[in-house]
C-alpha cells in the first residue's frame, strides 16, 4: 500500500533528516527552476563512509533493475541515511515512487535532486515529468524554458514546452514556442501542423488560416495541406468555401482518398446521399487508403446500422468489393466482407471470405472462429474436422479448437477421434462452465455410442450438476437410458423436464414417448407421439418408426405397417426395419 512506503522511509531516514531536508526542498522548489541556489553543504564522508554508500547504491541499483522495488527503494534511504546530499540517490528514489504511482512524495525527492546538481538535464527532465503529474503546469513551463536557454538546438524542450502550454491553456503562448522552434530549427511539417491545431483550438481561425496558406505557398503540391483547409473553413461554417478547395484537390489529385473522402462528408452534411456514396467509392477504391480507415467507415455507417436486407447492407457489401480489390491480400478486408455477408445469410461466400482471411494471416483466431462456424453452420462436417484439426498447431491450448473438432468427428460417427479431442482439449477449460457444459455433454453422447456407459453417465451427471437446466443433456441422457432399458423412472423424470423447458419440440416428445413405452404405457407413449408428429415429426425417420411400433404394441397392425413404410420411404435404412416390413409383425434389439 502507499501509505505502508511511505511510513517506510519516514523509518529509515530518521525524523529530523526528513523533515530538514523536505522543507529544504519545498521551500527552494522555485529558485531550483530559475536561480539554481546551490545546495546546503554537508560535512565531507569517511573513507569507510565513502565504501558503505557506493556498496548500498551499487545494491540498491541492481535490486532496481531486477523489479525489487520495495527493496530497491529501502536501499536508496538507506544512502540518503549515509549521505542527504547525494543527488542520484534522491533522483532513484523519486523515479520509483512516480512508477508507484505516488507523485506527491516523488516531486519533493526529485525537487531535492535538482537542487543538490542543478545543472544536471536528467534530472530536470525528471523533474518536469513529475510536475506534470501534480498538474502544475505553469512549474513545468519554467523547467523547460530554462532547458532551452541552457540547450536551445533541442528540438524535444520546445515541443514539451508547447504542451505544457496547452495543458494550461494558453493557446497563444503554444504557438510562439512552436515558432520560436521554427526559427532555431528550421521549418518542420509537424511543428506546422500543431500550430494550426493550436489556433483550431483557440478557435483563432484566421491565423490558423494563414498558417495553412503558408504551407500551401511552401509546398503547393501537397494535397494534405489544402484538406487542411477545406476542414478549417467547415470548422468556421464555410461549407461553399470547403467545397472549392475540395473541387480544386479532386482535379490535382484525382486518386489522392482523403479529397473523396472530404467530398462525402460534404455531401453528406448537403444531405445528397447519392454523391456522398459515390465519393465513398472513389476512395475505397485507392490502395492508398489505410485498411482500419476503410472499416471504420463501413462499421459505423453501414454494419452498425444495417439490417442485412436493406440499401445500406447493399452498399456496404460493394464497398467491402471495392476494398479487397483494392488490396486483395489483406486479412481484415475479407473479414469485415464476411461479416456483411454473413448478416445478408450468404453463408457459403462468408466462408469463403473467412478462408482467405485465414490463408493470408493463420495466427489470428478470430478468422479461424469465424471460418468453423460457418462450417458448422452449412453442417459441413469433414470441413470442419480438417480446419479445426489444422488450427491445433496454431492453437494448441484453445478449448473451443479441440472442441468443434470432438463435435465434428462425432457428426461423423468417429467417436474415437471425437473422444481424443474432447479428452485433450477438457483440460484446457478454464473458468468456463459453459464449455465445460458442452465438452461433457458430447463427451456423454460419444461415450454412449462406442459402449462406454459408465463413462457416458457420468459425463452427463457432471454436465447437469453445472446446468441442470440443459434441455439438451437431459433428452440426450434420457433417450440413451431408454435405448439401454436401464433406470427408466430417472429418465422418464429427466425426458419430463426437458419438455417442460421447452414445449412443443418433436424430438423431446418422441424421447418421451419412447421411455413410456418401455415402461410398457402404450397409450401415454402413443399420445405423445402424437404430439411429436403435429410438431414436425412426420419428417422425422425415427419418430415414424417408434409410432408404428407403438401401434403394434396397442393391436393396430395395420397403422404400424403404415408407418413402418413411411419411415423407409424417408430414407431410413435399417435391416431390422426391413423385417418389420417384409414379416408384418414387431422385432425388437
Amino acid at each position: 500500500m502507499p501509505g505502508s512506503r511511505i511510513y517506510k522511509l519516514t523509518c529509515l531516514l530518521g525524523i529530523s533528516i526528513l523533515a530538514g531536508f523536505l522543507l529544504s526542498s519545498c521551500g527552494s522548489s522555485k529558485k531550483t527552476v530559475a536561480g539554481k541556489s546551490p545546495a546546503k553543504k554537508y560535512r565531507s564522508l569517511s573513507d569507510e563512509e565513502t565504501v558503505v554508500l557506493k556498496s548500498t547504491y551499487y545494491d540498491a541499483t541492481t535490486k532496481k533493475i531486477l523489479g525489487d522495488y520495495d527493496q530497491a527503494l529501502g536501499l536508496f534511504v538507506q544512502c540518503l541515511a549515509i549521505d542527504p546530499n547525494n543527488a542520484a540517490a534522491n533522483y532513484e528514489i523519486a523515479d520509483i515512487l512516480e512508477y508507484e504511482k505516488q507523485p506527491d512524495t516523488a516531486l519533493i525527492f526529485m525537487a531535492r535532486a535538482v537542487q543538490i546538481e542543478p545543472s544536471n538535464i536528467w534530472y530536470e527532465e525528471k523533474y518536469a515529468e513529475c510536475l506534470q503529474d501534480k498538474g502544475k503546469y505553469k512549474e513545468v513551463q519554467e523547467v523547460y524554458s530554462n532547458l532551452i536557454k541552457e540547450h536551445p538546438r533541442a528540438a524535444d524542450y520546445y515541443y514539451k514546452l508547447a504542451v505544457a502550454q496547452i495543458q494550461a491553456g494558453s493557446y497563444a503562448q503554444a504557438a510562439q514556442t512552436y515558432h520560436l522552434a521554427e526559427e532555431k530549427l528550421g521549418f518542420n511539417e509537424q511543428v506546422a501542423m500543431n500550430i494550426v491545431e493550436i489556433y483550431e483550438r483557440a478557435k483563432d481561425y484566421v491565423s490558423a488560416e494563414k498558417e495553412i496558406q503558408e504551407l500551401i505557398k511552401n509546398s503547393p503540391d501537397v494535397p494534405q495541406y489544402y484538406d487542411m483547409l477545406g476542414n478549417l473553413y467547415d470548422l468556421e461554417g464555410k461549407s461553399d468555401k470547403a467545397f472549392e478547395v475540395y473541387q480544386k484537390m479532386e482535379l490535382t489529385s484525382p486518386n489522392d482518398p482523403m479529397v473523396h473522402l472530404s467530398l462525402a462528408d460534404y455531401y453528406r452534411a448537403k444531405h445528397n446521399e447519392g454523391m456522398a456514396y459515390n465519393e465513398l467509392q472513389m476512395a475505397f477504391k485507392q490502395p492508398s487508403l489505410d485498411i482500419d480507415t476503410k472499416l471504420r467507415i463501413l462499421i459505423s455507417n453501414f454494419y452498425a446500422i444495417t439490417t442485412g436486407n436493406d440499401s445500406l447492407s447493399i452498399e456496404g457489401l460493394n464497398l467491402c468489393r471495392l476494398m479487397i480489390q483494392a488490396d486483395p491480400k489483406d486479412p481484415k478486408a475479407h473479414v469485415m466482407y464476411g461479416d456483411f455477408l454473413v448478416r445478408s445469410m450468404d453463408i457459403p461466400k462468408a466462408r469463403d471470405q473467412y478462408q482467405l482471411a485465414v490463408a493470408e494471416d493463420s495466427s489470428k483466431f478470430l478468422s479461424w472462429g469465424k471460418l468453423m462456424d460457418m462450417e458448422g453452420a452449412l453442417r459441413d462436417f469433414n470441413s470442419l474436422a480438417n480446419t479445426s484439426k489444422l488450427a491445433f498447431s496454431f492453437f494448441p491450448t484453445n478449448p473451443q479448437v479441440y472442441y468443434l473438432n470432438g463435435l465434428a468427428n462425432f457428426q461423423l460417427k468417429k467417436y474415437n477421434e471425437s473422444l481424443a479431442s474432447l479428452n485433450k482439449g477438457i483440460q484446457y477449460v478454464v473458468e468456463d462452465t459453459v464449455l465445460l457444459s458442452h465438452f461433457l455433454s458430447i463427451m456423454g453422447d460419444a461415450d454412449n455410442s462406442v459402449g462406454r456407459y459408465h463413462a457416458s453417465d457420468s459425463a452427463y451427471e457432471q454436465a447437469l450438476k453445472l446446468y441442470p437446466n440443459d434441455d439438451e443433456v437431459l433428452n440426450n441422457y434420457s433417450y440413451y437410458l431408454s435405448v439401454r432399458d436401464t433406470n427408466l423412472d430417472r429418465a422418464e423424470v429427466m425426458s419430463k423436464k426437458a419438455n417442460t423447458i421447452v414445449p412443443n419440440n418433436n424430438t423431446y416428445e418422441d424421447t418421451y414417448a419412447w421411455i413410456l413405452y418401455k415402461e410398457g404405457k402404450y397409450q401415454d407413449a402413443k399420445d405423445w407421439e402424437d404430439r411429436s408428429l403435429l410438431h414436425g415429426g412426420t419428417k422425422d425417420n425415427a419418430v415414424l418408426d417408434h409410432y408404428g411400433d407403438i401401434e403394434f404394441k396397442l393391436g393396430d397392425k395395420d397403422k404400424a405397417l403404415e408407418y413402418w413404410q413411411k419411415a423407409k420411404d424417408g430414407g431410413m435404412q435399417s435391416g431390422l426395419l426391413d423385417k418389420k416390413i417384409r414379416d408384418k409383425h414387431l422385432y425388437e434389439k
